[in-house]
């Protein structure tokens, strides 16, 4: 009887034992894991986060944009609809001729509706669509005069690795028409980003999507964007995202794509030149499996 008591005492104490070295090992694994998160925050978004990146002017064609574009007589879409003392003051794109599509505008105050909004500079016409019972997406049809009223806003009105912000909240006071959240480029050390004709990073990463001041939006891979070549032609913006969905118009069967599926969707999309969308799909909602 004593030895079975001692047994089921050091029975006892050998599973105290485990459960303290687990307790243990379980603590000392979130610590490690806390540390890890804290170490890559402070390299992934405080360190880089500390000084803005200043845009370096990249060249803008002049004189070949105005013979293309009175030649071809095509033009240009953007998002934000300033007075004339408000837009663009530099002659690069400056409205050339008539600009794009200069039926789709207003001559005088602009006109706005609940779905729509039609200026001297801009004309948005926005859709609801349900795509498959209970799940929505929002399609907006942009017409722009010029490409330079297509215009971007950084989190912190300046380029800083590790800041991000809400929609709503950087485009306040800024006179914007209509506005999407671009492609994160605050939030990753990669990826070529030029904002407003102003080169702010050049590290390649996955696709790359350039809005060229001739209105032109192409997409390329990493691997196949030359920045040099596309900069004498005169990028106006480029993202650095993915996936590009479409490619040479065609659709596309492989994307480079690593996010869930489940997930709320922004896209920009091309038309020609003058004539560009932004699509929203709903994520993450009871009755939505988001864009696949």
């Amino acid at each position: 009887m004593e030895n079975r008591r001692i047994e089921r005492n050091n029975r006892k104490v050998d599973k105290k034992r485990r459960t303290i070295t687990l307790v243990k090992t379980f603590i000392l694994d979130i610590v490690i894991t806390g540390l890890c998160l804290v170490i890559f925050a402070l390299f992934h978004h405080v360190i880089p986060a500390s000084k803005a990146t200043v845009g370096r002017q990249l060249p803008a064609p002049t004189q070949q944009i105005t013979q293309a574009v009175t030649e071809t007589g095509t033009e240009t879409t953007a998002s934000a609809d300033p007075s004339p003392s408000q837009g663009p003051s530099d002659n690069s794109t400056a409205v050339l001729n008539n600009g794009f599509f200069p039926e789709k505008y207003s001559d005088g105050e602009p006109v706005r509706t609940d779905n729509s909004f039609v200026g001297r500079n801009v004309s948005v016409t926005l859709s609801k669509v349900e795509y498959k019972p209970g799940t929505y997406y929002y399609f907006a049809d942009i017409y722009l005069r010029d490409v330079k009223y297509l215009r971007n806003v950084f989190a912190t009105g300046e380029f800083v690795q590790g800041k991000a912000g809400w929609v709503k909240d950087m485009t306040e006071g800024k006179n914007a028409v209509i506005a999407i959240n671009g492609d994160y480029c605050g939030g990753h050390p990669q990826g070529q980003v030029v904002r407003d004709g102003l080169l702010y990073r050049d590290k390649v990463w996955e696709d790359v999507c350039v809005l060229y001041y001739d209105g032109v939006m192409e997409t390329y891979t990493g691997r196949e964007f030359d920045l040099d070549q596309a900069a004498e032609r005169g990028i106006w913006q480029m993202w650095s995202f993915g996936p590009m969905l479409l490619d040479n118009g065609e659709t596309m069967e492989k994307f480079n794509c690593t996010v869930n599926p489940a997930n709320p969707r922004t896209a920009i999309g091309y038309f020609e030149p003058g004539h560009y969308c932004f699509i929203v799909v709903e994520g993450r909602t009871d009755s939505s499996d988001g864009l696949t």
